[in-house]
């Protein structure tokens, strides 16, 4: 019975060691556009993917009907909430459109007179593989269900459709991330009037919803959606599985990932020992019964190996000992580990940062700014001027998105000291995680007038934890 309780408590450890990251999704989906870009299943289609991935042990946010700047928030709590380890998913169904061989995803409310406006009112898909470098997750993945037809209603933005390309284009994608669009690059996908998803999405979640002994593979999950997609509609979903990108198991096996290594290996090494503690004590019980059933002092007819001596059996004993105490250890290191995570997050969430507050040089009084009284408190502040040298990288290269831009005059600032007159510290958005997430939140406004000018820029952090990004003078 001792026996049977240490090996109780061990497979108890084994159940309670994960299979992997954390997995984290994100799923979109606009239809209410209005007028003729109106789409009839992206709501529907997005609600069956936040089923079937949170079934799969996802924790997953569901955004329907988003403007841009809810878009850009979410995306940006999305990506705050990764880790090195995680597997990061996010998907999108709605209107998408490619200019000049970028994407963009167009959100609610983004109306557009010409193509400068339609691109700056949406959402760049650039913009979602640079956060996922900035989170630096295990595993990314990006499903886009879109490219349904022509989004814009306006009769202006129509005549320009030859600026436009049909369709989403075939982008390379980043090291470690997984792309799946519904077609082919340069054409339009079936929205499925006749049902409630979309012929790509109901392949998808119909793929999601198995569960096979062999365990549930991301990437055969992704090959079968394209194969019956193709048979059924003749559209050809694009898939981009990169060489570098690791193995991951949605269910069923451990995941082989190197990011999440760690407790899956542990995970196996508990279930070898279990297996052989199995084996050990169905040999033990084999030599008890035997010893019981044998007559004293009368030797086994035909019996050429005699039973174990009692330090045979002491010996076994103390093997399975030490695997046992092995066992109790990993599993007491990884909950002191989880322990002082918990505590480390919840000291930085509730201990306010120090205000640092710098006096702007008086070499350039024009960029001299006299922060006025905040309407509530807020955790931190600071004042900034984009010069031109923010509005390109280290090598060179010129920056298109707003929230680049703002990165690069962080950068300057703080590891290269190139800073312009005006220029504050910023104590509190200390990595380029926290800063990305902070510039997610600006306006189209606001991004218009730092992509296209050299604005002072003040970014607040309020006690929410959410931040604003204001244009003070240009």
């Amino acid at each position: 019975m001792k026996f049977f309780a240490c090996f109780l408590c061990c497979w108890l450890v084994a159940l309670s060691v994960g299979h992997g990251g954390e997995k984290i999704a994100l799923v979109i989906g606009n239809s209410k556009y209005g007028g003729a870009a109106e789409l009839t299943n992206p709501k529907n289609d997005a609600t069956s993917v936040n089923r079937e991935l949170a079934a799969l042990g996802f924790k997953v946010s569901l955004v329907l009907d988003a403007d841009r700047q809810r878009m850009n928030r979410e995306i940006g709590k999305f990506i705050q909430s990764l880790n090195k380890d995680a597997i990061a998913l996010f998907y999108f169904a709605g209107h998408g459109f490619q200019v000049q061989g970028a994407n963009y995803l167009l959100p609610l409310k983004a109306e557009a007179g010409d193509l400068y406006v339609a691109k700056n009112n949406s959402v760049s898909l650039n913009q979602i593989f640079d956060a996922f470098r900035v989170a630096n997750s295990s595993v990314n993945v990006v499903i886009l269900d879109c490219c349904r037809n022509n989004p814009f209603t306006n009769e202006r933005v129509a005549r320009s459709a030859g600026s436009f390309s049909r369709g989403l284009a075939d982008v390379p994608p980043p090291p470690g991330t997984i792309i799946a669009f519904s077609t082919t690059s340069g054409e339009t996908a079936a929205d499925g009037h006749e049902s409630t998803n979309s012929p790509f999405t109901e392949a998808l979640a119909g793929q999601l919803s198995l569960r096979p002994e062999s365990g549930l593979l991301l990437s055969s999950v992704l090959r079968n959606t394209s194969k019956e997609v193709f048979k059924k509609t003749r559209q050809d979903p694009i898939l981009n599985i990169p060489g570098s990108a690791d193995e991951v198991y949605l269910f069923g096996k451990a995941n082989k990932t190197q990011g999440i290594g760690n407790q899956n290996q542990l995970a196996l090494a508990q279930a070898e020992m279990l297996k052989q503690i199995a084996e050990m004590k169905a040999a033990l019980e084999k030599q008890k019964l035997d010893m019981v059933n044998q007559p004293p002092n009368v030797p086994t007819p035909h019996t050429t190996t005699p039973p174990p001596a009692p330090a045979q059996n002491d010996v076994q004993t103390e093997a399975m000992k030490e695997m046992l105490a092995l066992i109790q250890a990993q599993k007491e290191a990884l909950k002191e580990e989880r322990e002082a995570l918990s505590r480390e997050r919840e000291r930085m969430k509730d201990a306010p940062p120090t205000i640092v507050m710098t006096t702007p040089q008086p070499s350039a009084p024009t960029r001299t700014f006299v922060p006025e009284p905040e309407p509530e408190l807020p955790y931190g502040s600071y004042t900034t001027v984009i010069g031109n040298r923010d509005h390109y990288n280290s090598s060179g290269t010129r920056h298109w998105e707003a929230v680049e831009i703002m990165k690069q005059d962080r950068a300057n600032y703080h590891r290269f000291g190139k800073r312009d007159s005006g220029d504050q510290s910023d104590p509190y958005l200390t990595t380029s995680q926290k800063r990305a997430s902070a510039y997610f939140s600006m306006s189209s406004s606001t991004a218009s007038a730092v992509k296209s000018g050299n604005p002072t820029v003040r970014v607040i952090r309020k006690g929410s934890g959410s931040y604003s990004v204001t244009v003070i003078s240009h």
